[in-house]
């Protein structure tokens, strides 16, 4: 995946800081017809204060909210900036959406990382958020 790549702050590789997670899930009124979610991920490259925002918001395809079935409609959005307005853009942004599109929010969490690839895979080993999916991919956990 290009660094450039809107989805690239989903992936937890080395060469990252990862700071937070922001997940927020919304009924069928704001994303019809199932319903959807919201989650984005603050990160910057190692050794740069190039704070960066990826975002992604996904329509589930039917009731089943399973991530890997193929048929939900995902889009990714990167946003730059300093690391204190990306937290409240993080929090906010989502909840708005659901509100302004008179929708509910079913969940709304935070999940703080703090640093690098090996620190957010042992938090998410020990104690994954309720909303978080994970998948193998050559035997290594991955979102």
């Amino acid at each position: 995946m290009s660094k450039d790549d809107p989805a690239a702050g989903f992936d937890i590789c080395p060469g990252k800081y990862f700071d937070r997670m922001v997940f927020t899930a919304v009924d069928e009124r704001a994303m019809p017809p199932h319903g959807g979610d919201c989650n984005s991920v603050i990160w910057r490259p190692d050794g740069t204060d190039d704070w960066r925002m990826a975002y992604r918001t996904r329509h589930y395809a039917g009731p089943n909210t399973d991530p890997f079935t193929g048929g939900d409609k995902k889009h990714f959005s990167e946003f730059k900036g300093d690391l204190h307005q990306l937290r409240i853009v993080a929090d906010q942004a989502s909840r708005a959406l659901a509100e302004a599109l008179g929708g509910k929010v079913l969940i709304h969490e935070t999940f703080k990382i703090e640093g690098d690839c090996e620190v957010f895979e042992e938090k998410l080993t020990k104690n994954p958020p309720s909303w978080i999916h994970m998948k193998k991919i050559k035997g290594e956990p991955n979102q």
